[in-house]
């Protein structure tokens, strides 16, 4: 790890999960939540990861429905789109991303939707993208 001094403190603290994205790496994150037996390798061990929850919708052909999980993963992840102005997003599930707030929802809809379309996801189609606040659970 990065700073062990850092390490030393979180775990003597004890600090929440969620204060802790910005100060050390995910892969981090995830040997010391294993470490305190918070979760198995490959479980979703930080479901508030971003500060903002997002609905994401597509629109083909006057069809609307969640875009779904692989098209988010693989557009928010800058070998597939050489974009480093996403880089603070991570798809959850269909139709469902939480973003930082240096994502603007508005570029980051045209953008998915030119990529989309670029990549024939409309069978021929162009693809509108919808971006909205998530609606909180309860």
């Amino acid at each position: 790890m990065r700073d062990v001094a850092l390490q030393r403190q979180v775990r003597r603290q004890r600090l929440p999960f969620d204060v802790l994205p910005g100060i050390i790496g995910a892969s981090e994150l995830h040997q010391l939540a294993l470490r305190r037996g918070l979760g198995a390798p490959g479980a979703i061990l930080f479901p508030g990861m971003y500060a903002r929850k997002l609905k994401v919708e597509i629109i083909v052909g006057g069809e609307r429905r969640p875009c779904p999980l692989d098209w988010l993963d693989s557009f928010c992840m800058r070998n597939f789109t050489g974009a480093a102005e996403f880089d603070d997003t991570l798809p959850t599930g269909d139709g469902a991303l939480e973003a930082s707030f240096r994502v603007d929802p508005e570029r980051l809809a045209a953008a998915l939707a030119a990529w989309l379309t670029q990549r024939g996801k409309g069978n021929g189609q162009p693809v509108h993208v919808e971006i909205h606040a998530a609606l909180k659970p309860g």
